[in-house]
């Protein structure tokens, strides 16, 4: 760890502090876990729609957590509401396209993957910090999304497991 000196308002001060009372960690931890979401899901500048999707799912998930008192990861009741809410929210959303049929399918002249093999694999790529599968580790594998090429970043696992072929 490298320390340094930020300068921050009163305000925000004390919302890091009372965030991080109530998480049970100091204060910088608090900052570092914040900071590190921040460029797991950086805004989504270039793609609009996909800012006003996260922004719904935000509200959604703070709107359902004060009507059900708890939130979607914390009952099953309230996730399969959070579920439904997501399903409605995907439902608005009709592009062009067959669904069962890969945009390039028509150039390269191949079969694809089904949509919901390709879309499972992919998420399993993306680490949840604390929900790791049992084919998963650490979180290392995500998704770079500063990167152009939106290329696969792999760390070196650093609990002794080895990497699957």
């Amino acid at each position: 760890m490298v320390h340094t000196a930020v300068v921050l308002p009163p305000d925000l001060i004390a919302q890091l502090k009372a965030s991080a009372e109530k998480e049970g960690h100091s204060m910088s931890e608090e900052i570092r876990l914040r900071l590190r979401v921040s460029y797991l899901m950086p805004p989504a500048n270039d793609d609009f729609e996909t800012g006003n999707l996260l922004r719904a799912i935000r509200h959604l998930s703070n709107i359902l957590a004060r009507d059900v008192g708890k939130r979607w990861h914390q009952h099953r009741y309230a996730m399969a509401a959070f579920k439904a809410g997501m399903m409605e929210f995907l439902a608005r959303y009709q592009p062009e396209g067959e669904e069962n049929k890969h945009p390039s399918a028509s150039k390269s002249g191949g079969a694809s993957d089904p949509p919901d093999v390709v879309g499972r694999t992919h998420a399993r790529m993306i680490g949840i910090p604390g929900h790791e599968t049992e084919d998963s580790y650490d979180p290392v594998n995500y998704y770079d999304e500063t990167d152009p090429d939106v290329r696969i970043k792999c760390e070196p696992p650093s609990n002794g497991k080895k990497l699957k072929d």
